[in-house]
């Protein structure tokens, strides 16, 4: 399990629930790994598409209610690695 530390935070489009969170290292998408979920905190997020540009680098976007700054972001694959509800 893919795990990093969430550095910073920032909400960049009038939708008040969406955050963009920047990781303290580089999500290597080249693997070939998919990650549905992101577990924050022992909540559960899915995954909001973002702009190509930010995708792939140190950026995750999730729908929450902020407070991320400091926290682990742990990288989940599939349900079966998720005991908690989704949030949002």
């Amino acid at each position: 399990m893919m795990v990093r530390k969430i550095i910073e935070e920032w909400k960049p489009f009038a939708d008040k629930n969406l955050y963009i969170l920047t990781v303290d290292e580089i999500i290597p998408l080249v693997t070939g790994e998919i990650y549905n979920f992101y577990r924050i905190d022992g909540k559960v997020y899915k995954p909001v598409p973002m702009s190509p540009s930010l995708s792939g680098t140190k950026c995750i976007s999730v729908k929450g209610e902020g407070g991320f700054v400091g926290k682990t972001v742990e990288f989940v694959k599939d349900t079966d690695e998720i005991n908690e509800r989704i949030a949002v």
